[in-house]
């Protein structure tokens, strides 16, 4: 997994407040939190995309969070 800046070229940033809409497709690229981009893409449905929040609201960030996302096909 290479490790770029977020979002890396290409991806888009999400806000981890819900999954991308199902028109993006079944798999997408994804970037995570350390800004590392897998060698292949996630499936979407079993991909977990809402970031932990604490009471206030707040993100607690996770190293491990979907940051940014590409279409497979684009």
């Amino acid at each position: 997994m290479p490790r770029q800046t977020i979002p890396a070229p290409g991806y888009t940033r999400i806000s981890g407040k819900r999954a991308p809409p199902k028109a993006m497709g079944d798999k997408l690229w994804c970037q995570i939190r350390n800004g590392f981009t897998d060698v292949s893409p996630w499936p979407v449905e079993t991909t977990r995309w809402r970031w932990d929040r604490d009471d206030a609201g707040n993100v607690i960030e996770h190293p491990g969070d979907v940051v940014a996302i590409r279409r497979v096909d684009g």
